[in-house]
């Protein structure tokens, strides 16, 4: 290529260039250079952008409505609480301290039996 077709290619390729711009801004431009031989372009077709549809819009759902539950009758419970009645303060009394050495005494007793037991059955796996 010589430099003559060089500036005619880079002049049609300007001339190309600011035509779409404008297409791109939506202005009707006409590039017809009719020029002879190879160099012979159609001109562009200006297309109009599709038509947008409107976005759909959000719409709040209704307050919800609070409805007071109606009453419900139940009867209240009978409770039967036993009449009062005088009772002593056992803990000092003569029969409980009796009643408790006798437990304490029963239960040393037992405590005793049964570590010798242990030891008696420890002492037997030695062996």
């Amino acid at each position: 290529m010589n430099n003559k077709n060089t500036r005619r290619a880079w002049a049609l390729a300007a001339l190309l260039g600011l035509g779409s711009g404008a297409a791109m801004a939506q202005v009707d431009v006409h590039v017809n250079l009719n020029l002879p031989g190879r160099l012979a372009v159609p001109a562009p077709v200006y297309a109009p952008p599709p038509q947008m549809l409107p976005r759909p819009v959000y719409v709040a759902p209704p307050p919800p409505v609070h409805v007071m539950p109606r009453p419900v009758y139940v009867a209240p419970p009978v409770a039967l609480a036993p009449q009062p009645v005088h009772a002593q303060h056992w803990h000092g009394s003569k029969e409980w301290h009796k009643w408790h050495k006798r437990q304490a005494k029963e239960q040393r007793k037992a405590e005793k039996r049964a570590y010798k037991r242990w030891k008696r059955d420890w002492d037997d796996d030695d062996d």
